[in-house]
């Protein structure tokens, strides 16, 4: 098909246009001795005067917080492959409806706790939801995804719903997201996304493929959840035409498998002192996890481990030199739309970050065990079973709370960074008890406030400095370094 042609298949335009601006910021990151956009006489003058003509237009409307950050020394060599991923990711979307147009190829839409091993198996294309509302917030600027987010809401819904979700929504109703072949959901706690998912599979007029997720965390849970996976596949096969093939599956698998173990190894690493990861790419973290099976995870996950192992073996950290560490976990997630923050704090008071909620993976979750059909299946259940926020958001509190303070006293926190996102009410209902559990049992300090995952109108960027400002200019770093010390001595 001729690009012209291609340029009519919905969802290509937008895809495309997206995966030049990721190849914009690869075009900019090749710069030396360039540290932030100023340094090359700012976006407008790169737009004007220095990029090549295919990429102007895109990088016009590019998220500069994303660019700045993708630049600062410490990031860059990261920052590299999360671009050149953001590219790839696009292209191959912006391909696959052409391909959709051309022969029939499905695609699916599905949520972030969804592993995509059996979908890619099944010669289908798994798209999260969430990850293309997160790509559409980092890689553009702010204006472009609340331009989305109102959009939705002039459905009239209200403005509390989960913007991990209202993001796409808003893009398929200003025509730049087309509908898929199906919508694919584990139901939890998380009452927006069930609701969201269901508006859009009913306007798509297509399948709402759903498997029960129970509300226990037990044995006979899970053998529960695992029947209801096992009936999942037999629509998934339905859907696709497909029949799941056994060597086929493995080769996902065993991609998804190489590609968290280097994930899980930069977990373990984050527990030395000082933390030798930055914390601008916690989105990214979570966004990779939904590509486990693809190339990009693994490119991602194994760079960053690279990248952290060399500073562990060389006794480096991330925070500026003179500057006293901090080690903050984030006990939900993160500022979704801008990944100049966690710089910022870094920066500005040497607050470290050594995980969240959203990517951090208990040791018990494992690898998949490829060994036949069977055990690969009963390991994705596992997986999905325990996967942040499918674990954390399908049962009691104490789950959540007890997750917490495990990875925290793993990941040697000095404090508890609470910042929940204004939809996640499982989260708020909670967080007071949590707060006081950190307290008497870790004896560190903890921040609670609200923001939200995409939408930087609720809590204005200057807000939330000054909330977290305020909390890490009151603490004494050197008396926290003395109970961290005592803790693990």
């Amino acid at each position: 098909m001729k690009e012209e042609e291609k340029l009519k298949v919905p969802g290509y335009e937008y895809f495309k246009e997206a995966s030049t601006a990721s190849q914009a910021a690869c075009f900019v990151l090749g710069f030396d001795e360039v540290d932030c956009l100023d340094d090359i006489g700012g976006q407008q003058f790169l737009v004007d005067e220095v990029l090549p003509k295919e990429y102007a237009k895109p990088f016009s409307h590019i998220n500069l917080y994303t660019v700045d950050s993708l630049l600062r020394p410490v990031n860059k060599e990261l920052g590299m492959v999360v671009a050149e991923v953001l590219r790839d990711w696009n292209m191959l979307a912006a391909e696959s409806f052409v391909e959709r147009a051309e022969r029939g190829k499905k695609i699916c839409y599905n949520y972030f706790t969804q592993s995509p091993e059996v979908i890619l198996a099944l010669d289908m294309v798994p798209m999260c939801v969430e990850v293309i509302g997160a790509i559409d917030a980092l890689l553009y600027d702010a204006d472009t995804c609340s331009a989305s987010v109102d959009r939705f809401e002039a459905e009239g819904y209200p403005d509390f719903l989960c913007s991990g979700q209202k993001v796409a929504l808003g893009m398929h109703l200003l025509g730049k997201v087309p509908c898929p072949d199906a919508f694919l959901k584990q139901p939890s706690i998380c009452d927006p996304s069930n609701a969201q998912y269901d508006w859009w599979a009913e306007k798509c007029k297509v399948p709402h493929i759903l498997f029960e997720a129970p509300y226990y965390a037990n044995e006979r849970a899970f053998r529960f959840f695992l029947s209801e996976y096992k009936r999942h596949i037999k629509e998934l096969e339905e859907l696709s035409g497909n029949k799941l093939d056994e060597g086929k599956l493995r080769e996902y698998v065993k991609l998804g498998n190489e590609a968290l173990s280097y994930h899980l190894k930069t977990q373990v690493l984050k527990a030395a002192v000082p933390c030798p990861d930055t914390g601008w790419h916690a989105i990214i973290d979570s966004a990779a996890l939904t590509m486990l099976g693809q190339p990009y995870a693994l490119d991602f996950f194994k760079a960053n481990y690279e990248i952290v192992k060399g500073r562990v073996d060389r006794g480096e950290g991330v925070i500026p030199e003179g500057k006293e560490e901090l080690r903050c976990y984030w006990g939900w997630g993160f500022n979704g739309y801008d990944l100049h923050f966690m710089d910022w704090l870094e920066d500005e008071y040497g607050a470290t970050w050594t995980g969240c909620s959203l990517s951090y993976i208990p040791k018990f979750v494992g690898l998949v065990d490829t060994t036949n059909m069977d055990t690969m299946i009963e390991s994705l259940a596992w997986r999905m079973f325990n996967w942040p926020m499918s674990r954390q958001g399908m049962s009691f509190s104490e789950l959540w709370v007890n997750d917490t303070l495990s990875a925290a006293r793993e990941l040697k926190a000095d404090c508890l960074m609470m910042g929940t996102h204004r939809s996640c009410r499982h989260f708020w209902a909670l967080n007071k008890i949590l707060s006081d559990r950190v307290t008497d049992e870790l004896d560190i300090p903890s921040l609670r406030f609200e923001f939200d995952l995409f939408e930087h109108r609720f809590t204005p960027d200057s807000e939330l400095k000054k909330i977290t400002g305020d909390f890490l200019s009151s603490l004494n770093y050197s008396k926290l370094h003395k109970k961290r010390e005592a803790r693990y001595k």
